[in-house]
């Protein structure tokens, strides 16, 4: 339990569009949801909070808003804009966090022959007083 607060404490909530992260603060507003899903099945707290709680998997969100890459398309624009000198096999193990997290997925790109990751959904939040995960019902694709 300390550990998911740890990581609860450290992320709060990601709007994808913009990706703000609120880091320590609480937000108590569900009243702007059109729609909530309470009941994800593969969006587990404990999962998403730890996929959240590095640094390189931030970047690479930040890294994705609107965009469909593929992983050495991110591994390229994460070393342009980062100047990290981080390995593909890096890159590449955090996008697969991510995707079993539930934030991103991937689609074969029939025009480009390969496969681009992207971001889920546009906006969830982690509600600290329920431990529950809410996401708007918009898929970005």
């Amino acid at each position: 339990m300390r550990e998911m607060v740890s990581y609860l404490k450290r992320i709060c909530c990601i709007i994808v569009h913009n990706v703000v992260i609120l880091c320590n603060k609480i937000i108590y507003s569900t009243s702007n949801y059109v729609s909530i899903m309470e009941n994800i099945q593969n969006l587990n707290l404990e999962t998403v909070a730890k996929a959240l709680s590095a640094d390189t998997r931030l970047k690479i969100l930040k890294i994705l808003v609107g965009k469909n890459f593929s992983s050495i398309e991110v591994y390229k624009e994460y070393k342009k804009k980062f100047h990290d000198d981080k390995h593909r096999e890096t890159i590449y193990r955090a996008l697969e966090i991510l995707l079993d997290a539930g934030i991103l997925d991937k689609r074969y790109d029939k025009k480009n022959k390969n496969v681009v990751y992207y971001i889920k959904h546009k906006e969830l939040t982690i509600d600290l007083l329920t431990q529950k995960l809410k996401i708007k019902d918009d898929t970005i694709h």
